[in-house]
C-alpha cells in the first residue's frame, strides 16, 4: 500500500509547481471550459501552458484573453506535427515540479482536485501517479459515462494504456524519459508510459481526476507504427533478452510481447 506523506502540524508545506500542458487546434467550442477547470483550482501554484497549432476558429483569441486575466497562463501558436509534437513543445517550455497533460476538450473533475492530491501528499514524492477519468462519449476502448480504468499492474499496462488525463509525472522522470515519439499518431502516450514504468512502477490513486471527451483522434485506437514497434520497444525499455526462455513461461508478463517479437523477426527474415 502506498504510504502518504503528511506534513507535521504547524509546519507549512512547500508548494510544488504543477505544470498543466494543453495542445490545441481549432478548439474554440470547448477550450473555455478546459481553461476554467484549471484556473479555478483551489491549488494555485500552477503553470498553464497552451501549445496551439495555428488555429483558425478563435481558439488563440480565447487563450490570449485568458492569459491577460491570469499570469499563470503561457502560450505559443505555431505550426506543429500534431498533438504529441505540441506536447513535446510544452515540456520544453515547462518549469514545473510536476507535469500534467490535459486535452483541449477535457476538464479537471473538481476545483479541489489538485488541492486534495497535494494535501494527501502525492506531490511530496517523485514517483509517477495516476487516478481515473470519466469518459464522455463512446470510444473503441471505453463507453460513455464509464469510469476508466482503475489500478494497472504491468500485465494490464502491456494490454492497454492509462489515460494521460489521469496521470502526473514528476520532473525527474520526464527528464529521464525525454519526449513523446512523434512517429506514433495515437499511442505515443502509451509508449511514453511504458518507458517511464520501466524506470519505476507507478502508483494508483483511487480518485477521479478529469473528464475525458471522446471523439478525438485518440478515440480510434489505431496506430500501425506503434503496434509494429511495440514488442521491440518493450524489450529495449525493460532490458529483456528475447531468447530467455523464462520470458515465455505462462506466468511471465512479457510472454505475449516476446512471442510477438519472435514472430516479427521470422517474418522479417
Amino acid at each position: 500500500m502506498m504510504k502518504l506523506f503528511f506534513w507535521r502540524k504547524g509546519k507549512k508545506p512547500s508548494l510544488p509547481l504543477v505544470t498543466v500542458i494543453t495542445a490545441t487546434y481549432n478548439a474554440a467550442e470547448t477550450i473555455e471550459r478546459t481553461i476554467e477547470s484549471v484556473v479555478q483550482q483551489i491549488y494555485k501554484n500552477i503553470e498553464f501552458i497552451f501549445v496551439d497549432g495555428l488555429s483558425q476558429d478563435g481558439t488563440t483569441e480565447i487563450i490570449q484573453a485568458a492569459a491577460r486575466k491570469d499570469k499563470r497562463i503561457k502560450y505559443i501558436s505555431e505550426k506543429d506535427q500534431g498533438p504529441y509534437d505540441a506536447m513535446n513543445k510544452g515540456i520544453s517550455m515547462s518549469s514545473g515540479d510536476w507535469i500534467y497533460f490535459l486535452g483541449a476538450d477535457d476538464m479537471l473533475i473538481q476545483e479541489n482536485t489538485l488541492q486534495e492530491l497535494f494535501e494527501a501528499g502525492y506531490f511530496s514524492q517523485e514517483k509517477v501517479f495516476y487516478g481515473n477519468v470519466i469518459i464522455e462519449g463512446d470510444t473503441s476502448w471505453a463507453k460513455d459515462k464509464q469510469v476508466y480504468a482503475g489500478e494497472f499492474n504491468l500485465p494490464e499496462l502491456l494490454k492497454r494504456n492509462i489515460c494521460h488525463q489521469a496521470i502526473f509525472y514528476p520532473r525527474k522522470i520526464v527528464e529521464r524519459a525525454g519526449f513523446f515519439n512523434n512517429n506514433y499518431i495515437i499511442c505515443a502516450d502509451w509508449d511514453y508510459n511504458m518507458r517511464c514504468f520501466a524506470f519505476e512502477p507507478f502508483f494508483y490513486v483511487d480518485k477521479v481526476i478529469a473528464r475525458f471527451q471522446a471523439g478525438g483522434v485518440s478515440s480510434s485506437g489505431k496506430d500501425p507504427a506503434f503496434s509494429k514497434e511495440f514488442p521491440g520497444n518493450i524489450i529495449r525499455y525493460f532490458n529483456l533478452y528475447p531468447d530467455d526462455l523464462k520470458l515465455i513461461e505462462s506466468d511471465s508478463p512479457f510472454r505475449s510481447v516476446i512471442l510477438s517479437y519472435r514472430k516479427l523477426q521470422k517474418e522479417g527474415q
